[in-house]
């Protein structure tokens, strides 16, 4: 009766780890990836990042998505794509 409990116990931890594993794996090979792409984003009143606010920060990285998105619009960047789709090149 103990030796069937402690099979049980170890069949439940090893498929709870399983199912842990699986998931992470998923999620990281769904993640979004940008290929590589040069593009260029001008901003005035460059003060340097140890005095920027959390703000300017949000907003300059809007910026930069702006101006991916812009360049993917004029065909010059591709898409940004699951991650697996790299693993079957």
């Amino acid at each position: 009766m103990i030796q069937y409990l402690a099979g049980r116990r170890r069949l439940l931890v090893a498929s709870m780890c399983a199912i842990a594993v699986a998931t992470t794996l998923g999620w990281y090979a769904m993640e979004p990836v940008r290929p590589p792409c040069s593009y260029a984003v001008m901003t005035h009143g460059y003060t340097g990042l140890s005095e920027r606010s959390w703000s300017e920060y949000r907003e300059l990285t809007e910026q930069a998505d702006r101006g991916y998105r812009q360049a993917i619009a004029a065909g010059r960047c591709d898409p940004p794509h699951a991650r697996w789709h790299e693993w079957l090149d």
